[in-house]
């Protein structure tokens, strides 16, 4: 889709950017942005548009923002605002891209720093023309679907920044980083199971021979990116695609020629008859939405499986946040905040009359973590994050924490019919929650 000779423009949202890196609790810095991207060309133009006086900070941490900028080599564009409505900044940058996309033809790459669905007919006025966008957001859990959907490639800030953090660190250190463990044994820097990439690697070989093309790496490599925007090896703990076709290989899945310089890739025929026998028999397990017992049972073992525990009632999930808000907003919470291990520990000891154990109030303030509950420091270990401040209100916690599930269900579990009545079912015992649980689902 890109190579080295590509010119890319670069544009950043700085409102959007300093927004959500204020709630990951990271720096103020695209260094993790710019090294990224020079994998796939050359940065020719680097802009950003906001206003930085608005912005909600410091003055001190407004000029370092400044020195970033310019650090950077990004030309920054003061966009003040005169009243409340702040879409000024957004159309400047949309006026930028589609002039520079006009007046320079040879920008191949066009990057946007932010998630504002507001930029989605820009994404498509430039794709109609022959560009390729690159999309990068905050959060995997931040980004709609639509929105990521609408770019090329994807890329996540917080991603981004433990890889270049730690690819510091690895310069300074003999280790490589996927070789320090943490406590659960995985790498800090992998974000999703190396089952999803290798099944991503199948669907594409085929989805490339279904095209009558052969399944070379580089046209793989590219359906996947198509089937996948965000997609990224580093997410697995891997380091190059090429790594990820020798690791199926030698999990005897695919095949791997040689084709003149590239690799020819097919998949082995035990993997393709076992991946239609166990298609057809999820197919067939599966209930229809209307049949809600049968829904209720599924939609229970999935997120039971997900927690690796069995969900606390809404009762029992209730006196957790109840203690997590009276130690958090006790005098002696400290500054520097606590590990979420930690925090899980606190709140289990003032639960010792109940049947609540600290693995399962640890997977409950962990869903709260992924639902931007929490100010965050920043941290190698985005497993056991610290937690500094609670954001959200006493009274939002349990949405959060349901609004979260849900959207990992909608991510992950796609062959599964959505009821939002069964579901609300299942969080709270009612269907008070259908509603809200239906705009969840429904938001992009």
């Amino acid at each position: 889709m890109s190579n080295t000779s590509d010119r890319i423009a670069l544009f950043v949202d700085l409102e959007n950017f300093v927004g959500f890196c204020l709630e990951l609790g990271l720096p103020l810095d695209l260094s993790a942005e710019i090294k990224k991207l020079s994998e796939h060309g050359r940065i020719s133009i680097r802009r950003s548009f906001g206003d930085i006086y608005k912005m909600p900070m410091e003055g001190r941490r407004r000029q370092e923002l400044r020195k970033m900028l310019q650090s950077s080599l990004v030309q920054h564009e003061d966009v003040p605002h005169y009243n409340k409505y702040k879409n000024t900044a957004d159309i400047r940058l949309v006026i930028e891209a589609l002039s520079i996309a006009y007046t320079y033809p040879d920008i191949d790459i066009f990057v946007v720093i932010a998630h504002d669905r507001d930029y989605m007919p820009l994404f498509s006025k430039l794709r109609e023309i022959g560009k390729t966008i690159i999309g990068i957001g905050s959060s995997r859990d931040s980004v709609g679907e639509l929105y990521r959907s609408s770019c090329d490639i994807f890329y996540y800030h917080d991603t981004l920044t433990l890889l270049h953090q730690q690819s510091l660190i690895n310069e300074m250190t003999a280790p490589a980083c996927f070789d320090m463990p943490i406590q659960n044994g995985s790498s800090i820097i992998v974000q999703g199971n190396l089952e999803e990439a290798v099944a991503l690697l199948v669907e594409a070989i085929n989805a490339v021979e279904m095209n009558g093309k052969k399944p070379v790496g580089s046209a793989v490599a590219i359906m996947m990116r198509n089937l996948k925007s965000d997609f990224d090896v580093t997410d697995y703990g891997l380091t190059s695609f090429k790594e990820l076709c020798q690791v199926s290989s030698e999990r005897g899945i695919i095949s791997i020629s040689r084709h003149g310089l590239d690799l020819l890739l097919s998949c082995n025929d035990r993997v393709l008859k076992e991946q239609s026998e166990q298609h057809a028999q999820l197919l067939n397990g599966i209930p229809s939405a209307e049949d809600e017992d049968s829904v209720l049972d599924y939609y229970r073992h999935w997120i039971n499986s997900k927690l690796k525990i069995n969900l606390p009632s809404s009762t029992e999930r209730g006196h957790i946040y109840q203690h997590l808000d009276a130690v958090m907003s006790a005098e002696d919470y400290p500054v520097s905040g606590y590990n979420l291990k930690d925090l899980s520990s606190i709140v289990s000891a003032r639960l010792v009359d109940s049947d609540i154990d600290q693995s399962t109030i640890f997977k409950v303030l962990y869903g709260l973590f992924r639902s931007r509950s929490f100010t965050c420091g920043l941290v190698e270990n985005p497993f056991n994050p610290v937690i500094l401040t609670m954001v959200a209100e006493l009274e939002d916690l349990d949405d959060n924490f349901i609004g979260n599930m849900i959207a990992v269900f909608k991510r992950e579990a796609r062959y599964i019919p959505f009821n939002e009545a069964v579901w609300s079912v299942l969080f709270v015992g009612n269907d008070s929650k259908k509603d809200f649980i239906k705009d969840v689902f429904s938001h992009e």
